[in-house]
């Protein structure tokens, strides 16, 4: 109730002075000092539940193993059963490789073979192997821009380095003021 209230009282104060930014300036001292006494008297409990949480699931990961383990087994089994008798005309369109030419080799011919309460779905992949090719085959394509995001962590660290001297061709360079509290010699 008490935190409400004084939620309430910062909400109606109007900041009008110096001895108003002062008084501003204590009360989010008290405010960052009352948090830490919310989160410390919270801390015990939180962190028994951490615990009982990262036991319980432990356990149930131990009790799952062995089901996760047959299960990649058998979905391995499957697919290579599946891939060595798929159509060859089929499985060379699709890209498919290993298990799936050696299989046909062997003379399958059946056609996308079925498993009651099983379904087989294709997983395509990809992974850039030359980042400054594909920079400049999106260059070269502005349809493709969506391909590339950038990289915000890099960027907002060449900011705090370079500040209002960061000159990037479509990089906006921008300062925000932050209030922070500088803790005393009693903390």
């Amino acid at each position: 109730m008490a935190a409400r209230n004084f939620a309430a009282k910062v909400a109606a104060f109007e900041l009008i002075d110096a001895a108003a930014a002062e008084l501003a300036g204590r009360w989010r001292l008290e405010i960052d000092a009352q948090q830490r006494r919310v989160v410390d008297w919270f801390a015990p409990a939180k962190q028994a539940a951490f615990k009982a949480h990262a036991a319980i699931c432990r356990q149930e990961n131990e009790a799952l193993a062995p089901y996760r383990e047959a299960r990649r087994i058998i979905n391995a089994k499957l697919t290579a059963w599946r891939a060595a008798r798929m159509d060859p005309a089929q499985t060379a369109e699709s890209g498919a490789e290993g298990g799936a030419h050696a299989g046909n080799q062997a003379g399958a011919s059946e056609t996308a073979p079925r498993v009651d309460g099983v379904s087989f779905r294709e997983n395509w992949r990809v992974e850039v192997i030359d980042k400054a090719a594909f920079v400049r085959a999106v260059a070269a394509q502005p349809e493709l821009v969506n391909l590339v995001d950038p990289n915000l962590a890099a960027l907002s660290h060449l900011a705090r380095a370079h500040k209002n001297a960061l000159d990037l061709p479509g990089v906006r360079v921008w300062c925000e003021l932050a209030v922070a509290a500088r803790r005393g010699p009693e903390d």
